[in-house]
C-alpha cells in the first residue's frame, strides 16, 4: 500500500521531521514514486531524490483535505560531476544532463501538484556534439502550468553553468604547428560529422540567416574566419569595390588583381553589400579572371539583392590563401583540418571551442533534428515569396520602396511557414542565470510558446539569432545578448486579424555587437506582431538598427540606443514601415546617442535616422525623448497621424523631422485609391476590415484615411520640442512649418534652446552590474539628474 510521507520519509531519511502532522499524505508525486517501486529501480532511486526534495521546515497545510502544502521539487544537475548512469537527481548524486532531469520530470503526474526548481551546475556540452543541451520536446510533458511553473536555474552558489553547443578542443599549445604563427588540429579525431561544418546559402532576402557554418572560439570570443581585406586593428571592416558591372546579377570587375587566387580555393565565398548601403547578401564565387594588370573580373552565381551596383563593396571570405593574421582561421571540410592563428596577447592557453550544435536550447515540442527541417522548409518558402514578389532583373535595381518590402515578406513568410510545422511550444516554464551560447544556429529557439521566462544570464556567440521566440507572454529580461551572428532577439506573437496583444516584453537587457555574419536588419530586437515592449534596454555596438519590425501597439520605452548604424546609410535605429493599419506604437523616454554612419556611404539616400518611420508607415507617437549626436533624428516618410511632443534634439547634423509627401510623388503608386488603382497600402486596409471593429474602434482614424487626402502627410501635430545646434537643414524639413497646418496638423510651441534640462547621456552615466542598464533590483537607471 501507498506509504504516509511521515513513513516514506523516515523509512530512507533518519532524522527527517515531516512538514505536516496530517493523516497518512495524498499527495500524487509521492503516491505514484512509491507504488512503482516494486518494478523499477530508478523510479525507487528517483522517490529517494523527491523526499529529500522536502521541506525541512513545517509549512501550512493546504485546503484540502489531506493534502500538504510543499516547497518546490529540487532536481539537481552537474554537467562536470553528474552521472545520467546512476544520478539520482540529489545534491549528492546529481544528474550529468539537463535533459536526464527533463526525462525525471515527465515521469511526475499532471496537473503538478508543486513548482519544479532544476538546479545546474558545469559546462553543460552535448554529449553528441549536436543535441540541443536543453531540448523541450515534448509540450504537454515538459511544461508547468499555471498553478506550477517548471524552472531550470544556474546554481550560482556552485558556480553557475554554462549551455554550450559547442565541442571543447585541447589547448592550442599542445597543436601541431603548420607554418609560422599558424597551428593545426584535425577535428574528426574528435567524432565531428561533415553535417557539423554547416553550409552558407547563396544570396537570400534582407536579413535572412543563410550561413550556418561551424565558427571558432578562443578566449571567449569569435575569431575570424579567413578573409580579405582584414579587419582593421578596431575591429572596423574593410573592403574592395566594384568598379564596373557587366551583368548585374552575376559579373563585376574589380580594381585589385588578388582576387585571382580565389578561383583556386575549394569553397571561396564574398560578402557586400551589393545594390545598397543597407542591403548585404553571401554569394559564391565561381571566378575571377584577368582584365588587366590592375583589374579583374569576377563571377558569381545565386540572386544578387537589387543587382551589382557600381562603387558597392565587399570582401571574401573562407580562403585558406588569406589566413595572414593572429585571430584568422579556416576549416578544410573535405580533411576535417582546422587551422589557426591565434592571437598572440592571451599566450596559447585561453580556452577554445568549435560550434557544433544547431541549437543550445529549444523550446517549440520538436526535437533539434525536426526543428532544423522545419526552418529549412521555411527558408525555402520564404525565398519563393520574395522571388514572386520581387523578381529581380540583371539590368534593372528595384526602387528603394520595393527593396524595404522584400524584408517584410521573407520574414512574415518564413514566421508562418515554421508556425504551420509546429503543434505548439511549451508553457509556463523559466530558464534562469545561464550562458548560453556557441550553437551554429540559435541560442534559444521556441514558437508557440506561452509564459515562457528568460531571466538574467547571457546568450552569445551563436551563428544566427541568439534567441528566436514565438508566443504570449514571453519574456526575455535582465540578460546581456552579445556576439550573435543575426538578431540578438527574434520575437512574434499576438493576433493582428482581431488586435489582441500577445504581451511579450524584453527589458532590462544589454544587447551589443550583434550581427555578427549578416549585418542588416538583424538588429538587437527584431519584432512581428501585436503588443509587444521592449523597455529600459541598453542597445549599443550594432552595424545596423537596434530596434526594427512591424506590427501594432508597440511599447518601446526608456531605452537607450547607442553608437548604431555606423556601417549602413538610409536606416534607422528604431525602424518599421509600409503600412497604414500597422499603427499604435509608442516611443518614449528613451535616449538616441551618436547613431550615425562613421565608415562612409556611397549607395542610397545618404543619412541614417534615429527614428525612422518609412514609407507611409502611419499613426505613432514619439513622446519625451532624447536625440543626441546623430544624423537625422526623425523621419516621417509621408505617414499620417502622429505626435511628436516634448523631444529635445541636441547635436543634430543634418535635420530635427524630416517630413515628405512622397505619396505625392515617387511613391504614389503605393497610396493610390481609385478607380484605375488601388495601391498596395488600401489594398491592405480593405483586407483588414478597417471599417468594422476592432480596427474601427481601435484606430478610427482609419476610417477616413481613403477619403482624406489619403497620399498627403495628414494630420501631424508637432508640439513643445526643444532643440539645440541643429545644423545643415531646419528642425522640420523639408516641408515649412506653415504646411504642416495645410495638410491638418499642428505645429506649435517648439522652440531652440540649449538647456538640456538636467538629460545626461546614459553614456557618460555610470552603470551597475558590469554595465547593466538596471541596478542590482532590477531598476531602469534614470537618464535625467
Amino acid at each position: 500500500p501507498p506509504l504516509s510521507k511521515k513513513d516514506f520519509s523516515s523509512s530512507f531519511l533518519p532524522g527527517y521531521q515531516p512538514s505536516c502532522t496530517l493523516p497518512p499524505c495524498t499527495d500524487p508525486d509521492i503516491r505514484m514514486l512509491t507504488s512503482h517501486c516494486k518494478t523499477s529501480l530508478f523510479i525507487l532511486i528517483l522517490s529517494l531524490s523527491l523526499v529529500q526534495a522536502l521541506p525541512t521546515k513545517p509549512v501550512s497545510a493546504g485546503s484540502g483535505s489531506g493534502s500538504c502544502s510543499v516547497e518546490p521539487l529540487l532536481l539537481y544537475v552537474d554537467c562536470d560531476r553528474g552521472s545520467d548512469a546512476s544520478g539520482d537527481g540529489s545534491p549528492a548524486a546529481p544528474f550529468l544532463s539537463p535533459n536526464k532531469a527533463r526525462d525525471a520530470i515527465r515521469l511526475l503526474p499532471r496537473p503538478l501538484q508543486r513548482p519544479v526548481l532544476v538546479k545546474v551546475a558545469g559546462e553543460c556540452r552535448p554529449s553528441d556534439l549536436s543535441t540541443p543541451v536543453l531540448e523541450l520536446n515534448d509540450s504537454e510533458r515538459d511544461s508547468g502550468d499555471s498553478s506550477f511553473r517548471i524552472t531550470y536555474s544556474a546554481d550560482a552558489p556552485r558556480g553557475g553553468s554554462s549551455l554550450l553547443g559547442a565541442l571543447k578542443l585541447p589547448s592550442v599549445s599542445e597543436w601541431p604547428t603548420f607554418k609560422g604563427e599558424i597551428r593545426m588540429l584535425r577535428l574528426d579525431s574528435f567524432e565531428v560529422q561533415r553535417s557539423m561544418y554547416g553550409t552558407t546559402r547563396a544570396g537570400g532576402g534582407l536579413g535572412q540567416c543563410t550561413s550556418d557554418r561551424m565558427e571558432l572560439f578562443y578566449g571567449g570570443m569569435p575569431m575570424t574566419r579567413a578573409r580579405y581585406p582584414n579587419l582593421a586593428p578596431d575591429g572596423m571592416y574593410r573592403w574592395l569595390r566594384i568598379s564596373e558591372v557587366i551583368d548585374g546579377q552575376k559579373q563585376f570587375v574589380t580594381n585589385n588583381t588578388r582576387v585571382l587566387g580565389w578561383s583556386k580555393e575549394a569553397d571561396p565565398w564574398i560578402h557586400g553589400y551589393w545594390g545598397y548601403d543597407w542591403a548585404d547578401t553571401r554569394l559564391p564565387l565561381v571566378s575571377a579572371v584577368k582584365k588587366s594588370d590592375a583589374q579583374s573580373i569576377v563571377t558569381t552565381s545565386g540572386r544578387v539583392l537589387y543587382g551589382f551596383a557600381k562603387n558597392a563593396r565587399f570582401y571574401g571570405e573562407n580562403l585558406f590563401s588569406e589566413l595572414d593574421a593572429p585571430g584568422e582561421y579556416y576549416i578544410n571540410q573535405s580533411t576535417g583540418t582546422l587551422f589557426f592563428w591565434p592571437p598572440t596577447d592571451g599566450g596559447l592557453h585561453e580556452s577554445v571551442y568549435v560550434s557544433t550544435a544547431d541549437y543550445v536550447v529549444t523550446l517549440d515540442g520538436r526535437n533539434g533534428k525536426e526543428v532544423r527541417a522545419a526552418e529549412e522548409r521555411a527558408l525555402a518558402a520564404a525565398e519563393r515569396k520574395l522571388s514572386s514578389t520581387l523578381p529581380l532583373s540583371a539590368d534593372a535595381r528595384k526602387t528603394h520602396s520595393d527593396a524595404r518590402e522584400g524584408h517584410r515578406v521573407w520574414k512574415q513568410a518564413e514566421v508562418d511557414s515554421l508556425k504551420a510545422d509546429t503543434q505548439g511550444g511549451v508553457e509556463f516554464v523559466t530558464l534562469e542565470g545561464f550562458r548560453i551560447g556557441m550553437a551554429r544556429r540559435h541560442g534559444v529557439f521556441g514558437l508557440g510558446l506561452n509564459r515562457v521566462e528568460i531571466r538574467g544570464g547571457s546568450v552569445s556567440l551563436v551563428g544566427q539569432h541568439g534567441m528566436w521566440l514565438d508566443g504570449d507572454e514571453v519574456s526575455v529580461n535582465g540578460a546581456k545578448i552579445s556576439h550573435c551572428g543575426g538578431s540578438a532577439v527574434a520575437l512574434s506573437g499576438g493576433n493582428l486579424g482581431n488586435l489582441t496583444g500577445g504581451g511579450n516584453l524584453v527589458q532590462g537587457c544589454e544587447i551589443f555587437q550583434n550581427a555578427r555574419v549578416t549585418r542588416c536588419y538583424t538588429p538587437g530586437v527584431h519584432w512581428l506582431g501585436m503588443g509587444h515592449r521592449v523597455v529600459g534596454n541598453l542597445i549599443r555596438d550594432q552595424p545596423h538598427s537596434g530596434v526594427l519590425g512591424a506590427g501594432n501597439d508597440g511599447i518601446f520605452q526608456d531605452n537607450h540606443f547607442l553608437r548604431l548604424l555606423y556601417e549602413v546609410s538610409d536606416s534607422g535605429a528604431w525602424d518599421s514601415d509600409r503600412s497604414w493599419t500597422r499603427r499604435g506604437h509608442t516611443l518614449s523616454n528613451n535616449t538616441f546617442e551618436s547613431t550615425k554612419n562613421t565608415v562612409g556611404m556611397t549607395l542610397g539616400f545618404l543619412h541614417t535616422v534615429a527614428i525612422y518611420f518609412d514609407d507611409m508607415l502611419s499613426g505613432n507617437q514619439v513622446v519625451n525623448n532624447t536625440f543626441i549626436d546623430v544624423d537625422v533624428a526623425i523621419l516621417i516618410g509621408g505617414g499620417r497621424d502622429y505626435l511628436i511632443s516634448n523631444n529635445r534634439f541636441i547635436d543634430v547634423a543634418y535635420g530635427g523631422i524630416n517630413i515628405d509627401n512622397r505619396g505625392s510623388t515617387w511613391d504614389a503608386y503605393l497610396c493610390t485609391y481609385n478607380t484605375t488603382l488601388v495601391g498596395r497600402l488600401p489594398q491592405e486596409m480593405i483586407s483588414m476590415h478597417y471599417e468594422r471593429p476592432p480596427y474601427a474602434t481601435k484606430y478610427p482614424n482609419l476610417a477616413v484615411t481613403l477619403y482624406k487626402h489619403p497620399c498627403l502627410p495628414w494630420g501631424l501635430s508637432i508640439v513643445r520640442n526643444k532643440y539645440c545646434r541643429v545644423h545643415k537643414q531646419r528642425f522640420i524639413y523639408p516641408v515649412k512649418e506653415a504646411t504642416v497646418a495645410e495638410w491638418g496638423g499642428v505645429f506649435a510651441d517648439n522652440e531652440e534652446s540649449c538647456e538640456q534640462g538636467g538629460v545626461i547621456p546614459l553614456s557618460q552615466a555610470s552603470l551597475t552590474n558590469g554595465g547593466s542598464p538596471t541596478d542590482g533590483g532590477g531598476a531602469v537607471l534614470s537618464r535625467v539628474a
